[in-house]
């Protein structure tokens, strides 16, 4: 039994290949056993290892929850996928981060341990850094209430970010052959799109894929004009349920201007 853990990272469209995952489980039952985030599938575990990552919980929790995952898909007749971008902890900008997934080879090593002696792969999608920094900016604008320009958000984190150095420490750690690394930007050319080169990674046939239900509207990033508004909305003391109120607010706004145009 082989098990696949896909991590992210985060903004790599790790969301729509979670949402065509679970809108087409029954199709791929015969071909993988899915553990999803989206569907909770990785709640406990997704929140030791954010505890951790953060510096607030130990490695034997994160340990416990592999250890109880693997004795969930223990037995299983078919290669084994798990994914959820959080288990390399919070993105920069996210509750405040500025570093980089500093305990991602960690957190591999105890997944390689945890499910011993079937083989463990790390599955990774990475982008190009200049269009994965403005997208988790912003990110952090829409989500994490950060009312910061670009630029500032640059300097916080210290000008950077180089997500190939995070998954060579992984290699490094784990060893190479367990790493998969694909790119964001090459599944432009893939016929199934986002997600498409890990599908075929996973053994699932190009004319499965081509069959499968697309997922839609997935975590839009705000334009340039309701990123500036969310930013102003952001720098002010809102009591929460005003600032929530307020948000919804921008979101249908942008999403009636895009329906618009």
């Amino acid at each position: 039994m082989k098990t696949h853990i896909h991590c992210g990272f985060h903004k790599t469209a790790s969301t729509y290949l979670q949402r065509v995952l679970r809108d087409n489980a029954k199709r791929l039952s015969c071909y993988l056993t899915i553990i999803n985030r989206i569907e909770l599938g990785t709640y406990d575990l997704r929140m030791a290892c954010l505890a951790y990552n953060s510096g607030r919980g130990k490695a034997s929790a994160v340990r416990a929850e592999l250890d109880r995952l693997a004795q969930r898909v223990a037995g299983s007749d078919r290669p084994v996928l798990i994914t959820d971008e959080a288990f390399f902890g919070p993105h920069i900008g996210q509750d405040g981060e500025t570093r980089l997934f500093p305990r991602a080879h960690e957190v591999s090593q105890m997944m390689v341990e945890a499910f011993a002696p079937h083989p463990v792969e790390i599955l990774l999608y990475t982008r190009d850094e200049s269009s994965w920094l403005k997208s988790v900016h912003n990110q952090s604008v829409k989500q994490d209430r950060y009312s910061g320009s670009f630029e500032e958000f640059l300097a916080e984190i210290g000008g950077g970010a180089d997500l190939d150095a995070v998954t060579a420490r992984i290699a490094a750690t784990i060893g190479p052959e367990r790493v998969q690394v694909f790119r964001l930007e090459d599944d432009r050319s893939h016929p199934f799109g986002s997600g498409g080169a890990l599908l075929d990674h996973v053994g699932i046939p190009r004319e499965v894929q081509q069959d499968l239900k697309r997922a839609s509207g997935i975590n839009q990033s705000l334009d340039a004009r309701h990123l500036r508004i969310m930013r102003r909305l952001n720098g002010l003391a809102l009591p929460d349920f005003l600032y929530g109120r307020m948000r919804r607010g921008v979101l249908r706004l942008q999403r009636r201007a895009r329906a618009r145009s």
